[in-house]
């Protein structure tokens, strides 16, 4: 016999393949990191970050003025007069290496750094050049797998939520149960009184309604006359019928409530049988507290909640 599936399970399977494909693509994005030209990628643009972030420096350091507006514009002109500088150096440099010296000496320490920096930066990008086609594919991979792996991560979790909260509104559900269970098992005995006694009224009511409409003179049948004394019985008896219908409801959902607490009571061992009853089972007007129940077994409050909550969880269909 093919065994189905439940809708619970489904969705467990589901949770279990969205955390196994995760953590394939976490093993994918960590070979991508993994990779010797990513890595030397990596190396490489950090170290082109901070000779930039240097230089950047050396601009700041080389002019103070308190105009937001004026400093721009003095920080555009130092950066135009320092890049003039570094093509000069190395246009030096292409010339005589002996010509590039002097005229690195010549010049001023903070100068001096910012276009050896600068050649620094024009080294790395050659370098960079080398790995930029490899790392481009590699980034667009690595893009792509993050987002695959959080949109899964993000449905995993509205799962793991949804189970979380299931979970604590079954919790919900079995306490009301097991506290509506002594209300009940009182209670059902009343309303089945009330049923028959409304019953008997209703076939009591009947024959007085048909010895009633039998003695006085009714209009003729279809015909547009008033009948108050037909309409008023008709009224009193759709009442009686609907009480009834509500308070075979009531005996209903009781019986079944009964049903179903005592089908679970087996399912729970004998010390755990007696903190139900006296916590939820317990038909005392006296609300029980924990620490009556605790007091009664000799046992800490901390423990009988603890166990209160596994008791739950295996009451829970």
């Amino acid at each position: 016999m093919k065994k189905v599936t439940t809708n619970k399970s489904s969705i467990e399977i589901k949770f279990i393949v969205l955390t196994d494909l995760i953590v394939s693509i976490y093993h994918e994005i960590k070979a991508i990191y993994d990779n010797k030209d990513y890595i030397e990628w990596t190396k490489l643009n950090d170290e082109w970050l901070k000779i930039n972030t240097r230089n950047k420096e050396i601009i700041s350091s080389l002019f103070k003025e308190p105009s937001a507006e004026y400093k721009e514009a003095q920080k555009l002109k130092c950066e135009l007069m320092l890049y003039s500088m570094y093509v000069k150096a190395m246009k030096y440099k292409s010339e005589s290496d002996a010509l590039y010296q002097a005229y690195i000496e010549s010049i001023k320490p903070h100068e001096k750094e910012f276009i050896l920096n600068e050649q620094k930066m024009s080294q790395i990008n050659e370098q960079l050049k080398l790995y930029e086609k490899n790392v481009n594919e590699l980034k667009e991979q690595l893009n792509e797998l993050w987002a695959a792996a959080n949109y899964m991560k993000k449905q995993r979790d509205i799962i793991d939520a949804s189970f979380k909260l299931s979970d604590e509104i079954k919790m919900k559900i079995v306490k009301q149960r097991l506290q509506s269970y002594p209300i009940d098992k009182k209670g059902i005995l009343d309303l089945q009184r009330e049923l028959d006694a409304y019953k008997e009224a209703r076939l009591k009511r009947y024959k007085i309604h048909s010895a009633v409409i039998r003695s006085l003179p009714r209009p003729p049948k279809g015909s547009n006359i008033p009948d108050p004394t037909g309409d008023s019985l008709i009224a009193m008896d759709e009442m009686v019928e609907e009480i009834i219908k509500r308070t075979e409801e009531k005996i209903k959902k009781s019986s079944e409530n009964i049903r179903w607490v005592e089908s679970r009571l087996d399912r729970l061992n004998a010390t755990e049988r007696r903190i139900v009853d006296l916590y939820y089972l317990n038909d005392s007007e006296k609300r029980v507290t924990w620490q009556d129940v605790a007091e009664h077994l000799n046992y800490t409050q901390d423990y009988c909640k603890q166990m209160d909550k596994k008791i739950i969880l295996k009451l829970i269909d």
